[in-house]
């Protein structure tokens, strides 16, 4: 988030809570400004003010930090696919993948692409499809030749044995990411600190 739209949120919280910060000094109102900016900085304007007016909806009271963290997370949470949508995206990547994977040694020239042989092109096709997944997916798979592995498989194998492990991994990577959050609110400890130091001394 930018200085200027952590200083238009402040201004629009004050709007719509008139006794917030009513007897806050301007050096006070500075560090909160510094502290909101620490905080935000990895977000978007756009991100931050529409958790915003989200919270906006139900506090009574001004609107707090965490209450747009909380919004946040729920916008990141429903915008994001669920594994079982994840793990069809997968399994149609190395399907293609798979079938791709036997025009590798082609030499013919490429139809789409005369630069290029077939095996190029389809290898080109197959790093493309990866590239294509969700970072999730990315991060399971790891590479195009592991996404040709999986396309071996059969179905029962695929929904018996690697489905399973796919989900826990999500659930795992989603726990990693949320811990990763956390520690990253946690590491503007000291930039707080000296954003109210000048008030403190």
């Amino acid at each position: 988030m930018t200085n200027k739209g952590v200083k238009a949120l402040i201004a629009l919280n004050k709007s719509n809570y008139e006794n917030w910060l009513k007897s806050s000094s301007q050096a006070e109102i500075g560090a909160l400004a510094k502290t909101w900016f620490t905080l935000f900085k990895n977000y978007t304007d756009e991100e931050v003010f529409a958790a915003f007016y989200r919270a906006l909806t139900y506090c009574e009271f001004a609107v707090k930090p965490a209450n747009i963290f909380a919004e946040l997370r729920k916008a990141k949470t429903i915008n994001k696919p669920s594994a079982e949508e994840m793990w069809r995206q997968l399994n149609n990547a190395a399907d293609y993948c798979f079938e791709m994977s036997y025009r590798f040694s082609f030499t013919a020239q490429s139809a789409s692409n005369p630069e290029l042989t077939q095996g190029q092109q389809a290898r080109i096709n197959c790093e493309d499809k990866f590239k294509a997944l969700p970072k999730q997916c990315q991060r399971y798979i790891g590479s195009v030749g592991r996404l040709i592995d999986l396309g071996r498989f059969d179905e029962q194998e695929r929904e018996q044995y690697q489905f399973p492990r796919f989900r826990r991994f999500v659930e795992m990577d989603n726990e990693r990411e949320e811990t990763l959050d956390n520690l990253a609110i946690a590491g503007t400890s000291q930039n707080l600190l000296e954003a109210w130091e000048g008030i403190c001394h």
